[in-house]
């Protein structure tokens, strides 16, 4: 985690930015070019479950949507959580 990092993920300024509020909004002196291992297996991995759970003929379609709705909610808090860390580390001068 950095002001200056070349993956979008692992940008402070990036991360921190909000394109709503322009109070809260800024501008990175550098470009986005490089991805994260992690960060993109991450992604990944989420992608495939949710294929997964959207292609399971075994469920009924109740069940389906069921399992869709936690699955997107539990995707949705992770990234929630990924963005505090940005936060914390941020308030912590981490590098």
């Amino acid at each position: 985690m950095s002001n200056s990092s070349t993956i979008a993920d692992h940008c402070s300024v990036f991360g921190l930015s909000d394109s709503k509020d322009n109070d809260w909004n800024e501008e990175c002196d550098h470009t986005h070019t490089d991805k994260c291992e992690d960060c993109c297996l991450l992604d990944h991995t989420l992608a495939e479950i949710e294929v997964i759970l959207k292609d399971n003929d075994e469920m009924t379609e109740d069940i389906r949507l069921r399992h869709l709705t936690l699955f997107n909610q539990q995707r949705n808090l992770l990234y929630e959580w990924k963005k505090t860390s940005t936060k914390c580390c941020s308030s912590r001068s981490c590098s």
